[in-house]
């Protein structure tokens, strides 16, 4: 085990140093200091994520953290010593997020200051580690981003390493899923693959983040390069890519085959293979406002057009996933009424004729992006899913006159279904066999909360009689049991009302960073063994990141941080689309900005770790950056003569 921890960690290390050897003599940035800052966010983006080794106690953990402080270090060094050499002013960008981002270093501090247990809330936990220190990292890492990234190719470089980090990721998650594994872990990878990271439901957001980002990527190229299929003599020409020269159709057909098949390899493992309810929650979330505003294009109504959207996927949650209405017959009532509020307000542009074929568009796209995660169990999914595919492909061919953005538009929406459905046919079969078998007791849905030990029963003896497969049982239980743990509670219900009375206890400034695993014993309530089956009996998060940064943070920081600096960030990126249009540049804003909220959906019932909140935060960092300074915004394309 000591020498593969070792050689994996030379692999790692090894890819990171070819990485910024290509960057250094191909990237075309000029200024040598520039270039020294390039390489420490380029390792920021590729190692955080596969770098990890059995050589520490904690096996993934410790290294990306260090991975991350040691480039921040580098970046910190770099930025003072050309302050020195050349004798020059530091000079900070003044930004609406400063504010912000000051604030909640000062809410981290006094919450640090008036913890019980300060050395708990400045190092954190065991094997988080997410205390005062490791929040300050990440802050810094805004901070740094939006002061020293402003270059177009730097920016390339650290979106082409974030999305080689992830399909090498996914390129072994593959391999664990096929037991071709070169390590031996405690738990069984082939059940749910997590690859470089160290659990499924942190490796699955992390890797499904990228799906909207090469989306906008390919929409980038294809709209700056004017890619297309047609068979004209133009597509002879020698394009200027990166410093290298492309012909033009040989360019339009590689970005076609690569981002379908980056995009496959990514929601095979991260969606099907590592399954978790939560990354689908936030995968569903982010790839409907991805196409809905994609397939809209409609600058001035954007903001119009996202509350929109995300209306809608509350009411397709609250309705179909989470079942509220069981709950309580005021709940039955208020969903009836705010379906009733979304179908007057398209009723009211049907009769007034504003755009309404836009609005009808987005229900469509609400429907595929949430009913994609059942369609490995449920027929009715199933067909839905079909009938919205043919919906979407309709509106693509009468909107986008482009072949080759039909033809990749297109290709993604039904593989990201196909991928889902095609493996599953024996489970929608053992559906209609369970459907079958509990209908003599009155189970008419599998996703019904009140009959749910039923229907799990019914899998596990279908599973315990080898008629399917533990892949395919793990599919089945993890999507049907959304109103099951909504309605009737786990172990993750029992923890956030456990970090209520955290928070009641201390409402300004919360516990301290990092106090969740110090504070749960006092805390602990008396259902959470039951619930939880005897392990992890003190859990370091509350598997909730809204509920921990109350707990831990108080009303100060949960009002700093999601009321504050999210907020203007998101208002900082929606702007840039609203003022420019959908420029080359802003689908790769767009492709960033709805990937954020993959894991702003996930860590609804989990939390972040440090691959997925550095992700996240460069995420967040490369759009403010794009909205910011329009890196993009360039002269006409260059080409070269044949």
């Amino acid at each position: 085990m000591l020498n593969a921890g070792l050689y994996i960690l030379q692999i790692a290390v090894c890819l990171m140093l070819v990485i910024d050897f290509l960057y250094w003599k191909y990237s075309g940035v000029k200024d040598f200091w520039d270039k020294l800052l390039g390489l420490a966010f380029l390792n920021i983006a590729v190692g955080t994520p596969i770098i990890f080794t059995s050589l520490t106690r904690s096996v993934f953990e410790v290294s990306k953290l260090l991975n991350v402080r040691l480039a921040l270090i580098w970046v910190a060094a770099i930025i003072l010593l050309r302050a020195i050499i050349k004798q020059e002013k530091l000079h900070f960008s003044k930004t609406a997020l400063n504010w912000p981002i000051l604030a909640f270093v000062v809410v981290n501090l006094f919450s640090a200051f008036w913890s019980s247990n300060h050395y708990i809330a400045i190092l954190g936990a065991y094997d988080r580690w997410e205390g005062l220190i490791t929040e300050l990292n990440y802050l810094l890492l805004i901070f740094f981003y939006i002061n020293y990234v402003r270059d177009s190719r730097t920016i390339f470089w650290i979106l082409g390493a974030l999305i080689f980090g992830t399909i090498a990721s996914s390129i072994y998650g593959v391999f664990q899923a096929m037991q071709l594994d070169f390590m031996r872990w405690s738990v069984d990878p082939t059940a749910r693959v997590f690859a470089c990271i160290n659990n499924p439901v942190h490796f699955a957001p992390y890797v499904v983040m990228h799906i909207p980002l090469i989306i906008g990527v390919v929409f980038y190229f294809i709209r700056k390069y004017k890619l297309s299929f047609a068979g004209t003599a133009r597509n002879t020409e020698r394009l200027a890519v990166g410093g290298f020269a492309i012909q033009r159709q040989v360019l339009g057909w590689g970005l076609l085959l690569l981002g379908i098949l980056a995009i496959f390899l990514i929601h095979l493992t991260g969606n099907y293979y590592s399954f978790g309810r939560a990354t689908w929650i936030g995968f569903s979330l982010s790839i409907t406002l991805c196409l809905a505003l994609l397939l809209g294009r409609d600058q001035k109504a954007i903001g119009q057009d996202l509350l929109f959207v995300g209306y809608g996927c509350f009411l397709f949650n609250a309705g179909e996933v989470f079942k509220i209405w069981t709950l309580h017959v005021f709940l039955k009532y208020f969903l009836i009424l705010a379906l009733a509020v979304y179908l007057v307000y398209i009723l009211y542009h049907v009769c007034t004729r504003q755009n309404w074929l836009k609005l009808l568009m987005y229900s469509v796209v609400v429907l595929y992006g949430g009913y994609m995660q059942f369609a490995s169990v449920d027929l009715r999914a199933v067909c839905i899913s079909a009938a919205v595919l043919i919906l979407l492909g309709l509106w693509i061919y009468r909107n986008f006159p482009n072949n080759l953005e039909r033809v990749f538009l297109l290709s993604v929406l039904t593989m990201l279904t196909a991928v889902v459905v095609l493996p599953s046919f024996s489970n929608l079969y053992y559906a209609q066999v369970i459907k079958n078998t509990l209908a003599k007791q009155g189970v008419k849905n599998l996703n019904d909360p009140q009959h749910a030990s039923l229907i799990l029963s019914e899998v596990g003896r279908l599973q315990a009689e080898k008629k399917i497969s533990a892949q395919a049982s793990n599919v089945f239980f993890r999507t049907q049991t959304y109103a099951e743990a909504f309605n009737k509670g786990t172990a993750r219900t029992s923890m956030w009302k456990t970090g209520a009375q955290m928070w009641q206890d201390a409402p300004l400034v919360g516990q301290g960073p990092g106090m969740i695993k110090e504070m749960y014993p006092k805390y602990r309530r008396e259902d959470y063994g039951r619930l939880e089956g005897g392990q992890h009996y003190t859990p370091d998060k509350l598997h909730n990141d809204y509920v921990n940064m109350l707990a831990t943070r108080g009303a100060l920081g949960f009002a700093v941080y999601y009321l504050w600096l999210l907020p203007v960030g998101f208002f900082i990126m929606l702007r840039q689309i609203w003022r420019k249009g959908f420029t080359p540049g802003n689908y790769i804003l767009l492709g960033l900005f709805s990937g954020l909220f993959v894991y702003l959906g996930q860590v609804l019932f989990n939390f972040g770790v440090v691959a997925t909140r550095v992700i996240f935060y460069e995420f967040f960092c490369l759009a403010i950056c794009i909205a910011l300074y329009n890196p993009f915004d360039e002269a006409e394309t260059a080409t070269c003569t044949a």
